[in-house]
């Protein structure tokens, strides 16, 4: 079972989760073929406040940053 400010995440809506910067990585890291890394960011990206800025993914994650184009 997974919690999130003391309250099971299963509990929760999927609007709540995504707006607490909860997603989904598919097992088999599935990503939209034929798109940049960049790409594929930006169609999961959750903008300011709730999530992160592009740039921040890459300075927490730099081999993103490697291979953004």
């Amino acid at each position: 079972e997974i919690w999130l400010d003391h309250k099971p995440l299963h509990e929760m809506r999927a609007h709540q989760a995504a707006q607490n910067g909860i997603g989904l990585v598919p097992e088999d890291r599935r990503i939209i073929p034929g798109l940049t890394v960049e790409e594929n960011l930006q169609l999961a990206q959750i903008a300011p406040p709730h999530g992160w800025s592009i740039e921040r993914i890459y300075e927490l994650f730099p081999r993103l940053g490697e291979r953004r184009k």
